[in-house]
């Protein structure tokens, strides 16, 4: 009787066991999910990824002693499997009070410049040279949106307030493009009349389509906040230990000399 319960918790102690170290070995490598958007993320090859918000999320990563690999997905399914159990984060997300229930949050790794208009030329003259935002969402001009994303607390909110002409910009996966340039296109096409973004990103599109620039004009926003900051996010799963070490190198990451050859190379 004695030998079977002694196997009996023997058994247990090795399931235990075995529980722990296949826990442990989970967590070696965190996986970096992204999907291609230039200049903030942009696919190199199946196996690596580059742009301004993955290299800064390696570099936070090395110098925090944490493994990671990358997985390119859609945005929405980024933001789905992150509320399971995978050992994942998505670098450069914005902050709303939706979201902070649902994942866990790092402290800023970005600050974005204030957002800017992209619009079609053709109705460029419906709007002043520097426009406020309610000018711009009361102009019945047609704004171009993607379906899900947060432009920030502010915007979001002035828009909800305001409740411009709106059309959901579709996009086509094989197309070879991002969908940032798909938007910009949209802009250039005069599908939509206006978008909202980046200015750093919006420079990079020009710079790389050259075409584009013949038919879209760039506005700033008269009482445009300061630039959204930018987080890393993280699945419940990874746990306080991982989320604890990132955040106790990320003072030292933003203030060093390479996190700024980083946004240097991209402006």
């Amino acid at each position: 009787m004695k030998k079977r319960v002694h196997f009996f918790l023997l058994i247990i102690l090795l399931l235990t066991f075995g529980r722990i170290n296949v826990s442990l070995g989970a967590k070696d490598a965190i996986s970096i999910y992204y999907y291609d958007r230039p200049p903030y993320r942009i696919k190199v090859s199946e196996e690596e990824a580059s742009g301004i918000l993955i290299e800064i999320t390696t570099l936070i990563f090395q110098k925090a002693g944490i493994r990671y690999n990358f997985h390119e997905r859609p945005f929405k399914r980024v933001m789905k499997e992150l509320r399971g159990d995978v050992l994942g984060c998505f670098p450069g997300v914005l902050k709303t009070p939706e979201r902070e229930k649902l994942y866990v949050y790092s402290k800023p790794i970005f600050k974005n410049y204030p957002l800017a208009i992209v619009i079609n030329k053709k109705v460029r003259g419906k709007l002043s040279n520097y426009p406020t935002f309610k000018e711009l969402l009361t102009s019945k001009l047609f704004m171009g949106v993607v379906d899900g994303y947060s432009y920030g607390s502010w915007y979001d909110a002035k828009i909800k307030e305001y409740n411009p002409k709106v059309g959901t910009i579709s996009y086509a996966k094989d197309s070879g493009i991002t969908k940032a340039q798909n938007n910009v296109i949209m802009v250039a096409k005069n599908h939509v009349d206006y978008i909202l973004m980046s200015p750093i990103e919006i420079l990079w599109i020009l710079k790389n389509h050259k075409f584009i620039e013949q038919k879209v004009d760039i506005l700033k926003i008269k009482d445009a906040p300061r630039g959204n900051l930018r987080y890393l996010i993280f699945s419940k799963a990874v746990g306080e230990e991982i989320v604890d070490k990132v955040n106790a190198v990320i003072d030292k990451v933003i203030t060093s000399k390479e996190y700024d050859r980083i946004i240097s190379k991209y402006r």
